[in-house]
């Protein structure tokens, strides 16, 4: 091992942060998340609610799945760092038995921690609504001639409380840092793995930020809803004392205003509401109406939420890291080696344009969808050095139509890398059966 290579145990010790910052983040998120599940029907029935409530119940479903993803995924990578870790040791220990010593004992494979169950609810729809106003028989309603807006401040404030909760519990916040300083752990760490676990850390770190902003965003907007609900409400009671005292000096009724969390009341007690009361509240219809219309102008509700982060981005990159190697890879020498086979670490692949465009025609067997063309090349050459990264993937020196070359290889997925001793790519393709078997038990590639 390299002076400037990170020890096993520096791998085993990144692999056991991302383990536990999976748990205590799922955990925390999921207990706040809890909150949500009574805040249905918060928005109102009326149609920027509508608009809204689509826009919030996209949004919210989106940053739970990717808070499971990425919890999902945290684990999981801990798990695949940590068999990169042993890939060291096994190669150190192999190193050390070629050299004649004999004594040394083989290492110790890692604790394989089993993925908790990363399971939360989904949250109920946010629209629904029965009305703003309740008016005691006057005709109010109908004469307005629109909904009165009708969310529940109460709800949102609940959600509001939720989300925000997120984006600053402790065990959620840490995140991003945790992840930050697990990937400077191999800045300086010349091994060819090194480069992709740190960038595979940072994408992990990236999403956590992009969690963090849009729980964030998701409570910033649940509560201007709540207050604008609030201010809404307040400028409706001014109106309505109006009428209140019209009633009160013209037919000597007194009435009651109250204001609840998703409507305004003006009672008038076991008074039945005659035709000339009607006519009264009548007069205040069209000032009634101007102030809800003025307010939906002025609040524009149905902007919906802010997403400036793209999740879904984020999720797919989770996908990848989810589905990096195996869930518990095996720490045996590895499927279907023979005997004779030389195990090596992995060297750094290094490409030449002419060389990959002329191998482009294997570029589907590594999963690239791209045509030929700048795209086709640039994802060729990362996927095989995701290829080359992946802790399924066996490294070893072999011959290839009777040269000396390094060779790495799936036997599970049949797919092959060539490089020169150099590191430079030669090809890579997805092996016949005769191929596979050569190349396993005796590392010839023809």
């Amino acid at each position: 091992m390299s002076d400037l290579d990170l020890d096993p145990q520096g791998y085993y010790d990144v692999a056991d942060v991302c383990v536990r910052v999976a748990a205590e983040f799922f955990g925390a998120a999921n207990q706040h998340l809890e909150q949500l599940y009574g805040c249905g029907s918060m928005a109102g029935s009326y149609e920027e609610a509508a608009a809204w409530a689509s826009s919030y119940d996209a949004r919210a479903n989106e940053t739970l799945d990717t808070i499971r993803f990425l919890a999902e995924a945290i684990h999981h990578y801990g798990n695949v760092v940590a068999q990169l870790g042993f890939n060291h040791a096994m190669a150190d220990y192999n190193a050390a038995v070629a050299a004649g010593h004999h004594s040394q004992l083989p290492p110790d494979p890692p604790p394989v921690p089993s993925a908790p169950m990363f399971v939360c609810k989904v949250p109920v729809p946010s629209a629904g609504g029965d009305g703003g106003l309740l008016d005691s028989g006057l005709g109010l309603v109908e004469k307005i001639g629109v909904i009165v807006p009708d969310g529940d401040t109460d709800k949102l404030e609940i959600a509001m409380a939720a989300w925000a909760a997120i984006a600053a519990d402790a065990a959620c916040a840490a995140v991003p840092d945790a992840l930050e300083r697990a990937a400077a752990a191999f800045d300086s760490v010349t091994a060819p793995d090194a480069v992709f676990v740190d960038e595979d850390l940072r994408v992990l770190k990236a999403a956590a930020d992009d969690v963090l902003n849009a729980a964030n965003e998701l409570g910033v907007s649940c509560e201007e809803h709540r207050d604008g609900l609030n201010e809404l409400r307040g400028d409706l009671v001014v109106k309505l004392e109006g009428l209140r005292d019209d009633l009160l000096k013209e037919l000597a009724i007194t009435a009651a205003i109250g204001v609840a969390a998703s409507f305004v009341t003006f009672g008038l007690g076991a008074i039945a509401a005659s035709a000339r009361a009607v006519s009264i509240a009548a007069r205040f219809a069209s000032p009634l109406r101007r102030v809800i219309d003025v307010w939906k102008s002025a609040r524009n509700l149905g902007r919906g939420v802010e997403r400036e982060r793209d999740l879904q981005r984020r999720q797919k990159e989770l996908d990848r890291i989810k589905n990096l190697g195996e869930q518990s890879p095996s720490p045996s020498s590895g499927p279907g080696l023979g005997p004779a086979i030389k195990r090596i670490d992995p060297v750094d692949v290094t490409f030449d344009a002419g060389q990959i465009e002329k191998k482009f025609k294997h570029a589907a067997d590594f999963g690239v969808s791209e045509p030929r063309g700048s795209d086709g090349f640039r994802h060729f050459t990362e996927r095989v050095r995701e290829f080359m990264a992946d802790p399924k993937t066996e490294h070893i020196s072999g011959t290839y139509r009777g040269d000396e070359v390094l060779l790495s290889v799936n036997p599970d997925t049949k797919l092959i890398v060539v490089q020169r001793p150099d590191g430079k790519f030669v090809s890579g393709w997805e092996m016949s059966e005769d191929q596979m078997a050569s190349v396993l038990s005796e590392g010839r590639l023809y």
